[in-house]
C-alpha cells in the first residue's frame, strides 16, 4: 500500500522538556487524523 502522507517542508516539531512541559514553536506543525 502506498503511503499518501505528505511531510509538510516548513515548521517545527512540538516537544516536551524537561520539565514535562510542551515546547510549542512559533511555526508547529500539527498533525491531524
Amino acid at each position: 500500500m502506498e503511503s499518501k502522507v505528505v511531510v509538510p517542508t516548513a515548521g517545527k516539531k512540538i516537544t516536551v522538556d524537561a520539565n514535562g512541559k510542551l515546547a510549542v514553536p512559533h511555526d508547529p506543525i500539527i498533525p491531524y487524523i
